[in-house]
């Protein structure tokens, strides 16, 4: 028995479909070349609707291997910083992921202040501002951390 013959050679199908794709892959492929991107090359690759536009407020080295933010009643930023995924820390070292508190002290838009609010923590992933504290996940457990002195 037989196998019926395609019409078309596999191989010009997928000629097609690359040369139809490459306009749109290879911008993407020079970042995936050149290493990773700056946060103003972050910026200029983002699209939005007409009429609204992204600003940056924080980047490295104020926030490090960030993972989740969220703003409180008084337009902190806290962010969880995931340090050491996938691996975690080496045998006989403390977990450090952490979360921190980002403040605008000058009132300029930025962030320009860091405080870790939280520290220890393995592989911390969520966080949602409550009652004058946080929730944060590392799964499987849920933490509730409140500054009760009002350092930070």
């Amino acid at each position: 028995m037989r196998a019926a013959a395609s019409p078309r050679p596999r191989s010009a199908s997928c000629g097609c479909l690359a040369r139809a794709l490459l306009p749109v892959l290879l911008p993407w492929l020079s970042h995936a070349i050149d290493g990773p991107l700056t946060p103003q090359q972050s910026l200029d690759d983002l699209k939005t609707e007409p009429g609204l536009r992204v600003e940056l407020v924080a980047a490295e080295p104020l926030v490090i291997d960030p993972v989740a933010v969220a703003w409180d009643e008084k337009g902190r930023l806290f962010v969880v910083e995931d340090r050491g995924y996938p691996i975690g820390p080496p045998k006989g070292q403390p977990p450090v992921g952490q979360v921190v508190l980002l403040e605008d002290t000058d009132g300029d838009g930025k962030y320009d202040k860091r405080t870790v609010f939280a520290d220890g923590l393995t592989f911390p992933n969520g966080i949602m501002p409550w009652d004058g504290g946080v929730y944060v996940t590392c799964a499987p457990f849920l933490y509730y951390f409140k500054d009760t002195d009002g350092d930070g």
